[in-house]
């Protein structure tokens, strides 16, 4: 709560209380194998490069620095190479409140278990988080730990502007490139704005795309969160619509984004 307060200003009186959340359920997604290849894909074809190069080699261009071993062992060869550069850094924030029960929040658990198979082995950073509500107060709790997708029991009301604050103040602030993928059903209920939330992330260079699925008001979501959304008429197409995010956003290097509004706390 004070981390959230010291982004929108400590009087300010919209703030609920927030807190970490470190109970989990069983969790039993499944794989999409087949996606998780396009979107493994999408970095190991489109990222950035970086010159490398392999010496003692059989065949390939002379290295002069190699050539005594020519007569030894024939290795006196070397090729320039560029590897991909993994300088992303992606967190999935998940809407838990609970008109998410159900089938609903299967597809979100095999959609974050999906894109941790297609990125796990790469030194960029993969987070996913869901927040839901308990007696007054908004939790956030990690769906990712020691290499298991985990779960939690969705319920409550929806607080997303201090979840997407939260989840931007968790971030690393090494990786060139970061990006926040909101999945949600419904508008924001609780807590401060969800334009807070959206002017924090761009003041702090993280793209914020919110993909809302199932939603019914489709007005509102836009008033409420603006360029920054995408809609999806159902949860069936959340996974085929985060690959076509991903390849977007690190591919083309383009995202939707807001117009800069000052927030609280810059406000004298």
């Amino acid at each position: 709560t004070p981390l959230v307060k010291s982004v929108v200003g400590w009087d300010n009186g919209d703030v609920v209380p927030i807190s970490r959340w470190d109970y989990h359920i069983p969790a039993h997604p499944v794989v999409d194998r087949v996606l998780a290849g396009r979107i493994r894909a999408i970095f190991t074809s489109y990222s950035e490069r970086r010159p490398r190069i392999s010496r003692g080699l059989v065949s390939g261009r002379i290295d002069r620095r190699r050539l005594y071993r020519a007569g030894l062992t024939g290795r006196c060869f070397k090729e320039h190479e560029a590897w991909p550069v993994a300088d992303w850094n992606i967190t999935v924030l998940c809407d838990a409140s609970g008109s998410m029960r159900g089938g609903r929040w299967k597809t979100v658990e095999n959609t974050v278990s999906t894109l941790y198979h297609a990125l796990s082995g790469y030194r960029g950073s993969l987070a996913a988080y869901a927040y839901f509500e308990i007696d007054g107060v908004c939790m956030i709790s990690s769906l990712l730990e020691n290499g298991r997708v985990l779960a939690v029991p969705p319920c409550g009301r929806t607080a997303s502007g201090q979840a997407i604050i939260a989840a931007a103040l968790f971030m690393r602030k090494t990786a060139q490139r970061r990006l926040i993928v909101h999945v949600t059903d419904g508008e924001s209920n609780y807590g401060c704005p969800v334009s807070w939330g959206i002017d924090f992330c761009r003041r702090e260079g993280i793209h914020l795309v919110t993909i809302g699925c199932g939603c019914r008001d489709r007005e509102a979501m836009a008033e409420h969160y603006g360029s920054t959304i995408e809609f999806l008429d159902s949860f069936r197409q959340l996974p085929l619509a985060v690959e076509r995010l991903l390849r977007r956003a690190f591919v083309y290097g383009t995202c939707p984004s807001s117009s800069r509004r000052p927030l609280p706390s810059e406000v004298s």
